[in-house]
């Protein structure tokens, strides 16, 4: 028999590891189809040439006869070509931003947006400026300026990565983009539910980082009512229930410790271990819901 029930329950490394496969799963996905569209375009532009350069060599009378229609085909050609090219780049620039990276060019530096999403929305993007060529060659690349939120260890990672890593910087840095917009955005999902609801006291993040949360509801004694009471004794059953959620790792949009407060001068149906793992394993609504039957 198990003595311990949260034997198999995931570990926030777990998790980490499993968002890491996924990302990884999606980035190879998207470059596929990158090559894809690549080459869709490339074939387009030389079966262009080809057809522009046979038509040449062929000598057709009516060709001489009609060079106001030829030169109206050809327009009509590149039209289509230039439609076709523009189709192709919006389904690449797409594609990456699925991946949640696009680059462009600046002054002839290169720049690096990285989306932020959370439950099928997206969110703000955070942008750097590297400070070398546009041809994105890394031996001497830093980065001159940049949007990241001032908790993000980004100098350290550029300390540790760069020049010779790029690629795992900029995977590294959008794991720790994504878990704070999810723990903002949670918080604002939990108090917006809450908002009418009587027993819910309230909810506080006041950090920039969303790495300290702190919520309470009312709770009462689980001796019940007495019909018979008045307002003030039923009052004087009812009490708090303290949560406080600390983020340590912040590429977590999972707590890593949990300290509910319960008085101990009360009876409640409320187990802090049960409270403690729900949090550490679903997001917040999800966690209030399941506790507290909302």
């Amino acid at each position: 028999m198990l003595e311990d029930d949260d034997t198999f329950l995931p570990t926030p490394q777990d998790r980490l590891k499993a968002d890491i496969s996924d990302l990884r799963h999606r980035l190879n996905k998207a470059r596929e189809e990158k090559q894809r569209l690549e080459r869709e375009i490339m074939e387009e532009r030389i079966g262009y040439i080809a057809a522009t350069r046979f038509s040449e060599e062929i000598r057709d009378t009516t060709r001489y006869k009609a060079s106001q229609m030829t030169q109206m085909q050809q327009q009509i050609l590149e039209q289509w070509m230039a439609v076709s090219s523009a189709r192709c780049v919006q389904e690449v620039v797409s594609y990456y931003r699925l991946t949640g990276r696009t680059t462009f060019q600046y002054q002839g530096n290169t720049g690096i947006r990285l989306e932020t999403y959370y439950k099928a929305k997206y969110y703000e993007p955070y942008y750097l400026l590297l400070s070398n060529p546009a041809s994105m060659e890394y031996n001497s690349i830093s980065v001159a300026q940049h949007t990241i939120p001032y908790f993000i260890p980004l100098q350290e990672m550029v300390d540790t990565l760069l020049p010779h890593d790029m690629e795992a910087l900029l995977r590294i840095l959008h794991v720790f983009l994504l878990a704070y917009v999810s723990r903002r955005e949670q918080v604002e999902e939990l108090g917006v539910y809450c908002k009418e609801r009587p027993s819910f006291v309230g909810i506080s993040a006041e950090r920039k980082a969303k790495d300290h949360i702190i919520l309470a509801e009312k709770i009462v004694a689980e001796e019940g009512e007495d019909e018979d009471e008045d307002e003030d004794e039923k009052d004087s059953k009812k009490t708090k229930i303290r949560i406080e959620l600390i983020y340590e790792d912040l590429t977590s949009e999972y707590p890593t410790k949990v300290k509910t407060s319960i008085p101990s001068s009360i009876q409640t149906p409320y187990d802090t271990k049960d409270i403690e793992t729900k949090f550490q394993t679903l997001k917040l609504l999800d966690a209030y819901k399941t506790i507290f039957n909302a």
